[in-house]
């Protein structure tokens, strides 16, 4: 199972849709000894109706996919012997964390795009404004010359 884990953590990267990866976990989580069932969430704000469901229920166990700097969704499952599940528990978090971390750097990577996208059409506008500049100095420069010679 341990290794099923590792295999999904590396795997991920290549799904790009947030419903093929959510589907992708549930499947590996389902997996997993004692527990019955699994619901994923991404999303960008944690529901907060939602969050309070089943949070009295000892056979409901909550995993946040986070960063330190960003909350990315959740993974609710439903156990059906807790103490077999709870073996588990610690990779399953760092499995969580694993997604966190790659759908945070994929939002890292997309700003990072968008802000060179902007840089260069900066740059472009810029030699533009460089070029119709130069166009009229040199303009100015011939009349000038013009203009002395007579």
């Amino acid at each position: 199972m341990l290794g099923r884990l590792l295999v999904m953590q590396q795997s991920l990267g290549l799904l790009h849709r947030h419903d093929q990866m959510v589907d992708f976990i549930r499947m590996v989580f389902l997996d997993v000894p004692g527990v019955a069932e699994c619901r994923v969430q991404l999303a960008a704000t944690p529901e907060v109706v939602d969050a309070a469901a089943g949070e009295n229920d000892s056979s409901v166990v909550l995993i946040r996919i986070r960063t330190r700097a960003d909350y990315f969704g959740e993974i609710r499952l439903l156990t059906d012997d807790l103490p077999t599940y709870k073996v588990y528990e610690p990779f399953l978090d760092n499995t969580a964390q694993a997604v966190g971390t790659l759908l945070e750097n994929r939002h890292d990577a997309a700003r990072l795009s968008e802000a060179n996208n902007k840089l260069n059409h900066m740059v472009e506008s810029l030699e533009r404004r460089v070029e119709e500049r130069t166009r009229d100095i040199l303009k100015a420069k011939n009349r000038l010359a013009a203009s002395s010679c007579r």
